[in-house]
């Protein structure tokens, strides 16, 4: 089995050894005494055969389902050491590095494991998790389109890919992702306001308008809200309404870019209604 961060799913079958008594991929879940009786079992079984990558792997597994992370890191470090083309012990070893904080090892352990296996879904999923965690969104965005080819229904992956091309300023890109998947448009309101954002960005503010309008009978709470709707007033020229929702934000404590006010002060003064 291979492990989303904090979610096992079971990804690929072990075969079992019917001679050792042990099981190799039993399923689960399993109570504290019978994890520590399976770890004991495979720490006996690794004994007698060291050089059992399987053995290693279900070992490894058993330590992660534990929360015995550094046993589980090196029982997957001895998988690929005696087998460099176990996709599935690279992707874990990727994870048990990511949990421990050890974040390079885990970006490379995740590459190795995409160059054996460039579909598997679950370290590309991983691997965007993990370069969102880092701040690197623009390289999470690579994962997340292949996991949209790999699956074009799927909406979670297509709202969040669309939403970091937005939070890079790839709004183009964003509204095509969007667009693409037809009924698949946002569900969650913090996407609806990334793709308002994204049309106001573009020029299309009647649309945003709109979407800003279904956004707010939704959640008229929404902290996204009010900084999404004083621009969309600024770009409209609507210099009152755009200052209304940046007092709403500052009374809120809803951060907002200085760069922003500083430029709505500049054409509220002006009464130039310039669009950036």
């Amino acid at each position: 089995m291979r492990f989303y961060l904090l979610l096992i799913v079971a990804v690929v079958g072990i075969s079992s050894c019917a001679t050792s008594g042990v099981d190799l991929d039993p399923g689960g879940p399993f109570t504290r005494e019978e994890l520590e009786r399976r770890v004991a079992q495979l720490e006996r079984r690794a004994e007698r055969r060291p050089n059992d990558a399987d053995t290693w792997y279900a070992l490894g597994n058993a330590y992660f389902d534990g929360d015995a992370f550094n046993e589980a890191r090196q029982a997957y470090r001895r998988v690929v050491e005696l087998d460099e083309s176990r996709a599935d012990a690279w992707s874990n070893l990727g994870l048990t590095h990511r949990i421990q904080g050890n974040f390079m090892n885990a970006v490379s352990a995740y590459e190795t494991a995409l160059q054996l296996e460039p579909d598997d879904a679950v370290t590309l999923r991983n691997l965007s998790i993990l370069m969102q965690d880092l701040g690197h969104l623009e390289a999470s965005t690579g994962p997340l389109q292949r996991l949209l080819q790999l699956d074009p229904s799927d909406a979670s992956i297509r709202n969040e890919l669309a939403h970091v091309f937005v939070l890079v300023g790839r709004y183009d890109d964003a509204l095509h992702i969007w667009e693409d998947g037809g009924d698949a448009l946002p569900t969650e309101i913090h996407h609806d306001i990334a793709r308002a954002t994204a049309l106001l960005r573009t020029g299309r503010l009647d649309e945003a308008g709109a979407v800003l309008v279904n956004a707010e009978a939704r959640d008229s709470s929404h902290p996204m809200l009010p900084p999404a709707r004083a621009d969309y007033y600024r770009r409209m020229g609507e210099f009152e309404a755009a200052w209304r929702e940046v007092d709403r934000c500052q009374r809120r404590g809803i951060p907002l870019d200085p760069d922003f006010v500083a430029l709505l002060r500049a054409e509220t003064d002006n009464r130039t209604g310039a669009i950036r």
